[in-house]
């Protein structure tokens, strides 16, 4: 694949093939970058770019990064409100948890 990424024909598909292997070896955040650098490479609002994204998106999911898989799904649905399960996704999420405030801890002077 790495070859492949060189051929200006075959970069998008060796870039996501490369992303799916990190993905699979549980190296997310390399996995992240390169389906990153697709988003990027591919031209804006394409089938390549929304593919990328939905792949961002189940990638963090799978990684347990929820609030950055509803945004790479909010940027998608941005693009293409009816992109498969897109929408289903972001409305079907739990809301993400706020950290509760730490309580003061008391101090005893006896």
């Amino acid at each position: 694949f790495t070859l492949a990424e060189k051929s200006p024909t075959r970069r998008l598909n060796a870039v996501s093939m490369i992303a799916l292997c990190l993905r699979e070896m549980g190296r997310f955040d390399e996995a992240a970058l390169r389906l990153r650098t697709g988003i990027s490479l591919a031209v804006e609002g394409s089938e390549d770019q929304k593919g990328f994204l939905y792949d961002l998106a189940t990638l963090h999911e799978q990684a347990g990064r929820a609030a950055d898989a509803q945004d790479t799904l909010r940027r998608l649905l941005d693009i293409d409100p009816g992109y498969r399960d897109a929408a289903a996704r972001v409305d079907a999420a739990p809301p993400v948890a706020s950290t509760p405030p730490r309580k003061k801890s008391k101090v005893s002077y006896l």
